[in-house]
């Protein structure tokens, strides 16, 4: 399924019924979407016609737009360490990885005062939602009396980032590199958002400093964490006029945590050659937080 209103009804529609969701991105190759499926153990397919088609033997396919009709029966409540969803990792070092996230650890997320989304803003839901970022764009507001704004299918650039702000959108959160982008072609664009969340890889200081003129009443957040922290490890708010300094800071613990990552860094040394080295970093996180798996 494509990002829209039935889709955020479909994972409302899962947990109601006590189940957790395998969110599969439409453009996934077929042989990762069927390890995907049966490395979860899915059962039940959520999808359209044309994706019903597809579905290994074992699947059964539910099509949206052709729900069965009458009572639902009853609906379960969850527990916080029941399975929320089980989110794939890219498998950029290897096949990829399903994180299973509890209940527990997704309403810690929303609960957070610290994201201060509230129901005056709207909050635009542009990313993957086989990506952990759209636990951002769809949960948080919709548990904090916010509007989710469903972006139109493709990139979002800077026009059309200007044409949501100008429909009402306030707060939106976007990949490093379409930050980046964005900043370097149009950071007017930006004008009007009461804040932009980015992360997930390098984000250039310079490309902060370039929204942050254009734009001087936008708070920017830095944000980093792996999927197994349900989004975020740390961040960094930089307030309208606040001073930055040379390093864009990627923040403190949130919430804290107990989790470690090897990281390689690349050093050229004053005669050109390259030394490649690696080291262990401990990035503190603990609790419900932590998905399993």
């Amino acid at each position: 399924m494509d990002r829209s209103v039935d889709l955020l009804v479909a994972f409302l529609g899962v947990w109601l019924a006590g189940a957790a969701y395998v969110p599969v991105d439409r453009a996934y190759p077929v042989d990762r979407v069927r390890f995907m499926l049966a490395d979860a153990g899915v059962s039940l397919a959520v999808c359209d016609e044309a994706a019903a088609g597809l579905l290994p033997e074992g699947v059964e396919s539910l099509v949206v737009g052709a729900f069965p009709g009458g009572d639902v029966g009853g609906l379960v409540r969850p527990g916080p360490l029941d399975a929320a969803y089980v989110m794939y990792t890219s498998g950029s070092t290897g096949v990829p990885k399903g994180v299973v996230v509890p209940h527990g650890a997704v309403a810690a997320l929303v609960g957070d005062p610290g994201l201060e989304v509230g129901p005056g803003d709207a909050v635009l839901m542009h990313a993957s939602h086989a990506f952990d970022a759209s636990l951002h764009d769809i949960w948080v507001p919709l548990a904090c009396g916010a509007r989710v704004v469903i972006a139109e299918p493709g990139v979002v650039d800077g026009e059309r980032l200007a044409a949501y702000v100008a429909d009402g959108v306030t707060v939106a959160q976007l990949t490093a590199g379409t930050f980046r982008v964005v900043a370097e072609e149009a950071p007017e664009s930006f004008a009007g958002l009461r804040e932009v969340a980015t992360g997930g890889d390098v984000v250039p200081l310079a490309a902060v400093e370039r929204v942050r003129a254009a734009c001087p009443n936008l708070r920017v957040r830095h944000t980093y964490g792996p999927t197994e922290s349900t989004l975020y490890t740390t961040w960094h708010v930089i307030e309208p006029g606040a001073a930055v300094g040379a390093v864009l800071p990627i923040g403190g613990r949130w919430r804290g945590g107990g989790c470690s990552c090897w990281m390689r860094f690349c050093i050229r040394c004053r005669r050109g050659w390259r030394v490649s080295c690696m080291w262990r970093v401990r990035v503190w996180r603990w609790g419900i937080w932590i998905g399993r798996g």
